[in-house]
């Protein structure tokens, strides 16, 4: 694959984000709705999703409040989201917005419901005002605008182009091989821009987790035992405190941006931030760092194509594979330890499930990259679980079509037994 392909992936992949990205997307979608229903009075909102949306928007603080919840996200993209900003949508939020957003939900004006639309991620919103009603809808990804009505009359319809565009990624599938000669000959300078700025916005949220009593204070606590001596200061822990740091400023409502990866923030900063502490407590030289940064994020791409943009296997599972492929990198490995380090946690943590956005995500992260660094260190020396075992095949491709097997058959089922559980726990929606 040429370097401009690989450049522009990363483009694609790699998009700022302000908050997690499911509620967000709702206000993206709620913002764009009232913008083409017009109006000063509002009288309804309706909000149709996905079950993986449904799922992963419920529990998470809402960035900017200290609310969490679809409707609280819905009514705040009506009451002050921009639309321009797509996924920076709350940027402009303040206190008094989010006052006005629970005046609408205590008048009952907002309705959520499962839709019936067979998408893995969807969200549609259908406001009405006095001035009419407005319909949008995005699909398959978070920002993916396809469809917007009004009164009745089609504005924008793109449904039938992003199947072809889904058929299209298939047809440009790439491989470990390809992503390896990308990282080994891009220009640092011009090829890897994109990676310097993820790096500089997902260190600023790192920070704000190391500084602050957010979240689940997972990197902050293990950063303080690692000064006092309790926690021995090593690779995985530098890149745990650092990664987590960042799931818990986000995952509390912090309203600091992140460049995400595959349409997760957490993903982004997980791939990211891991590899950046882990070079620095090597102590290796820039360019080293910013080629292992590309390598995690890019195979956490990679990966997730099989797993798909919302699996019922946790996001940070797959970042921290991308994460092991930058520790090999910066520890001086080769492709084949690359290798070698995604299929050890192919075999090891895949079975970590997602159970909604939420505070705890950061424990998860902090899980995941204590395997990637075992993982790392056994791939150093040629150590790799064999395709006789589990969900390893003979190539990493066939391991990863294993996982992406696994990920669909239980797609349903899991989902649906997990939101049950979050919904009968009476959590406001």
């Amino acid at each position: 694959m040429q370097k401009t392909k690989f450049v522009k992936l990363m483009q694609q992949e790699m998009v700022v984000a302000l908050g997690c990205t499911d509620p967000v997307s709702i206000s993206y979608v709620s913002a764009i709705a009232n913008k083409y229903a017009g109006g000063k009075e509002l009288k309804r909102i309706t909000v149709s999703l996905s079950l993986a949306v449904l799922k992963n928007a419920t529990s998470v603080i809402i960035p900017g409040t200290t609310k969490c919840g679809i409707a609280m996200a819905a009514a705040l993209g009506v009451v002050c989201g921009d639309p321009e900003k797509q996924l920076q949508v709350l940027e402009n939020l303040e206190s008094k917005d989010v006052d006005n957003a629970e005046k609408i939900i205590n008048a009952g004006m907002i309705n959520v419901k499962q839709t019936d639309n067979n998408a893995i991620l969807y969200v549609e919103v259908e406001v009405e005002t006095d001035s009419g009603t407005a319909k949008a809808i995005v699909k398959d990804d978070y920002n993916n605008l396809v469809y917007v009505e009004k009164n009745g009359e089609i504005i924008i319809d793109k449904m039938k182009s992003v199947e072809q565009d889904n058929e299209e990624h298939i047809e440009n599938k790439y491989d470990l091989n390809d992503i390896w000669e990308f990282i080994k000959t891009a220009d640092v300078e011009t090829d890897l821009v994109h990676v310097k700025k993820t790096i500089e916005l997902n260190s600023e949220i790192a920070r704000v987790g190391l500084e602050n009593e957010v979240g689940l204070q997972v990197g902050k606590t293990l950063m303080e035992n690692m000064e006092k001596g309790i926690k021995e200061k090593n690779m995985a822990n530098m890149a745990i405190c650092y990664a987590s740091a960042g799931a818990d400023a986000r995952m509390s409502g912090s309203p600091t941006s992140v460049m995400s990866n595959s349409g997760s923030g957490n993903q982004g900063i997980t791939a990211t931030m891991s590899v950046v502490a882990a070079a620095k407590y090597l102590g290796v030289n820039k360019e080293t760092q910013i080629r292992a940064v590309a390598l995690s994020n890019l195979v956490s791409i990679y990966i997730k194509r099989y797993v798909g943009r919302v699996s019922v296997i946790c996001g940070a599972t797959t970042a921290a594979m991308g994460a092991s492929a930058g520790m090999v990198y910066l520890l001086g490995g080769n492709k084949q330890q690359v290798e070698y380090t995604i299929k050890n946690m192919l075999g090891n943590i895949t079975g970590m499930l997602c159970d909604g956005a939420k505070t705890g995500c950061a424990l998860k992260v902090a899980t995941a990259l204590q395997a990637a660094e075992q993982s790392a260190y056994l791939a150093m020396k040629d150590i790799a679980i064999q395709p006789t075992d589990g969900v390893i095949g003979k190539s990493l491709e066939k391991s990863l079509e294993n996982l992406e097997k696994i990920s669909k058959d239980i797609y349903m089922i899991v989902n649906q037994s997990i939101t049950d559980i979050m919904f009968e726990k009476e959590m406001s929606i």
